[in-house]
């Protein structure tokens, strides 16, 4: 108990894990208040709503429910918010049809030859299914409530994300720092220490985490209640929308309890986990990129909807499942394994006795022998300046190299499955210009009017005819309606704006100029990278106190520090360069792109007034991303040097730059484009471009001068 307490107060009186705890609160809260604050009127409007309805029984609630939509139905932002009191509604009038529906189901299945039987797998799936629901009384009762707050809590998972991250820091500073620094090997030596120290620090990391996970979940229940209000706790849990699968006799408060739980033991999970592989690797590196491969697996795993045997297991059993509880408490489902039907429940214990096996397997630290060297090289005595040690060092000691080609391989993994499907508008928009030509000429007008036409006329006849393979037909016709009055608004556009006359595909340049899953990954590698890479390179020499000794050298002081950020520079120009090659390959072998067209013949770069070719503004746009880097790398190389911290720096990093980054494209939330917009500027404002450009000009040359003054 007191080796516990002892790392329990090493943690918490450190400095840096208070601001790194508070940092990633604020962060994540700011994103819930941004995330639920949004659209203040219709929240008003919908608490205006509840107020008035709240206080009337279910089925007069619902009749002035429904007279309300019939007066508002015009009112966009009365509208919306009647849709979600209708959605609230309809999970406590229509729970008693949902469980009845479940049973009309299987009655309806068992008329299907395929399902008849018990021998049949599916028709026992379907029959434990039914019976679970048809047993299921609620003893709670199902209110109107303003349940918006509750459901934005329940499933907020970037505070999930930012305790990976909070997790990935605390192993680091417990385990890794200890050992790299041999002072784990010293308190071995202590009495109890062969027995107690390992389980301790285990449970400081644990427990630092769930305090973290609690402090959270409380903090945003208070948000959420001062933005929706406190429904009631004791309402039964189906009256949430969303929620009515769940196959227990709970209220809110009951879920709450379990949904904790879970998550708790997800993070026992992960802790375990994590402490494994930093015990076994011993790099902060490995144990990231590892340990967010896996949550980003059990993302992935737990989409997969369909499928029996090994596909149930994983898709049921893991993580993510765990910590959105979504087939163990919010639904009923049952793992389907070579006819056998299993509880989802028994994946627990199964998955806790795989975590004590990472824990027991990583009490003792594996240090892998060094390989003997097979074949003999010459060695020269001629001794190796500082750059050549940087080189050495970055690119070969600190696995520089294989995080450079790992992050290439993942661009390529993600470039291969790429999914360049066009909707039906864009398609015949596409179609129109392959037809009716890519510049607009004197026969442009004769063309649209007489496509006007064969669209008025297919109107007419479909209005008029009786055959129904006919109207099917017309109708598929009509399909093109969408994509025609997209190449005619192009076409006015052009013409009003007194641009170039040529129409471009624009779908064709996503790749290179939008954000997509390409330019996202990009940026997240690349400030992983920044986490990683920078810091290791100025904090190495500085922990062995090597530092001192190469300054003591020939032109060391003055040097040794453009030596390692011309080291940082051979690894991030080529990253860049190597970006901007993969998504131009891809869309050259995919596309004939017209690079001597005119910029502002897109529609991304419509606003922005520029008038040079297309082939000008990638690799101009390109040149000003390593622009970009390199000055954000010169910042970050002196906050490196000047950091007595080994971990606080890549915390933060991944923090406020990799999770806005991750959620940008799911939380309608400006500020987290932010980072994205930095390094890919195709998809920021001019505005933005020339601020941060000069903010960052500014900040290199202020460092470039008092670094030069100092020497």
């Amino acid at each position: 108990m007191n080796i516990f307490l002892y790392e329990w107060k090493k943690v918490w009186k450190n400095g840096a894990v208070l601001k790194v705890v508070l940092l990633f609160l604020m962060l994540s809260a700011a994103i819930f208040w941004a995330d639920t604050a949004m659209d203040s009127e219709i929240r008003t409007a919908y608490l205006d709503c509840h107020k008035t309805l709240d206080s009337l029984p279910a089925d007069e609630a619902a009749d002035l429910l429904n007279a309300f939509t019939l007066t508002d139905e015009t009112d966009y932002i009365k509208g919306h918010a009647l849709e979600l009191i209708h959605s609230e509604m309809d999970s406590v009038t229509g729970y008693e049809d949902y469980r009845q529906s479940i049973q009309n189901r299987y009655t309806q299945s068992q008329k299907i030859s395929v399902f008849q039987g018990t021998a049949s797998g599916q028709n026992q799936y379907m029959q434990r299914i039914a019976e679970r629901y048809k047993k299921l009384t609620l003893h709670f009762p199902l209110t109107l409530q303003p349940y918006q707050g509750i459901r934005k809590l329940m499933e907020f998972y970037p505070a999930d994300l930012f305790t990976v991250i909070l997790l990935i820091y605390l192993t680091s500073i417990v385990f890794i720092q200890e050992q790299r620094s041999g002072q784990y090997a010293f308190s071995l030596t202590t009495k109890n220490g062969q027995r107690r120290l390992y389980p301790a620090k285990f449970l400081t990391v644990y427990f630092s985490i769930i305090v973290y996970l609690l402090l959270t979940f409380l903090f945003y229940f208070v948000l959420s209640g001062f933005l929706y209000g406190f429904p009631s706790m004791t309402a039964a849990i189906q009256s949430i929308p969303g929620y009515h699968a769940v196959p227990y006799d709970w209220n809110i408060l009951t879920y709450f309890c379990v949904f904790l739980l879970l998550k708790s033991f997800a993070f026992f999970i992960l802790t375990s986990l994590a402490v494994f592989l930093a015990r076994r690797l011993n790099s902060e590196m490995a144990v990231s990129f590892l340990l967010a491969g896996f949550v980003g697996f059990s993302f992935l795993l737990s989409d997969r909807f369909q499928g029996n045997d090994s596909n149930s297991i994983l898709r049921l059993w893991n993580i993510w499942t765990l910590l959105q509880g979504k087939s163990f408490i919010r639904s009923y489902d049952l793992i389907r394994f070579h006819g056998l039907l299993i509880e989802v429940y028994w994946g627990i214990p199964l998955l806790f006795v795989l975590s004590l096996l990472c824990l027991l397997f990583g009490k003792k630290q594996y240090q892998s022998a060094k390989r003997a060297k097979v074949f003999s090289f010459h060695r020269s005595n001629r001794v190796h300046g500082l750059f050549f040690y940087e080189l050495k060092k970055t690119f070969i000691c600190q696995k520089g190299l294989v995080l450079f080609l790992a992050c290439i391989m993942i661009q390529i993994f993600i470039l291969s499955q790429y999914n360049d499907y066009f909707g039906t508008d864009e398609y015949y928009y596409q179609n129109y210009i392959d037809q009716f030509g890519d510049r607009i000429d004197d026969q442009t007008d004769e063309k649209l009017q007489n496509e006007e036409q064969r669209i008025a006329a297919l109107y007419t006849e479909l209005e008029t005819t009786e055959n129904s393979v006919t109207a099917y037909k017309l109708q598929q016709e009509l399909e093109c309606e969408g994509g025609f009055q997209r190449y005619a608004d192009r076409v006015r556009e052009l013409r009003e704006d007194g641009r170039s006359p040529l129409l471009l595909k624009d779908a064709q340049y996503t790749l290179l100029f939008t954000n997509t899953p390409l330019s996202r990954s990009w940026v997240i590698l690349l400030c992983m990278s920044f986490a990683f890479l920078v810091i290791s390179v100025f904090y190495r020499e500085k922990a062995t106190h090597m530092e001192l000794l190469q300054k003591s050298s020939l032109f060391g002081r003055r040097k040794l520090f453009y030596f390692k950020f011309l080291t940082l520079l051979l690894y991030f120009i080529p990253f860049c360069l190597l970006g901007a090659v993969l998504r131009l390959i891809w869309s050259s072998s995919h596309y004939r792109l017209d690079w001597d067209a005119p910029a502002n013949c897109l529609e991304i770069f419509r606003e922005t007034g520029i008038t040079c070719s297309i082939r000008s503004i990638f690799f101009l746009g390109t040149l000003l991303q390593c622009i970009f880097v390199v000055l954000a790398l010169l910042l970050l190389s002196r906050l490196a040097e000047l950091s007595k911290r080994r971990y606080l720096m890549p915390a933060i990093i991944l923090g406020c730059t990799v999770i806005p980054t991750l959620l940008s494209p799911y939380f309608p939330v400006a500020w987290l484009q932010i980072v994205h917009n930095l390094f890919f500027i195709f998809t920021a404002s001019v505005y933005f471009i020339s601020g941060t450009l000069l903010i960052l000009a500014v900040c290199a040359a202020f460092i470039t001068e008092r670094k030069m003054r100092n020497e």
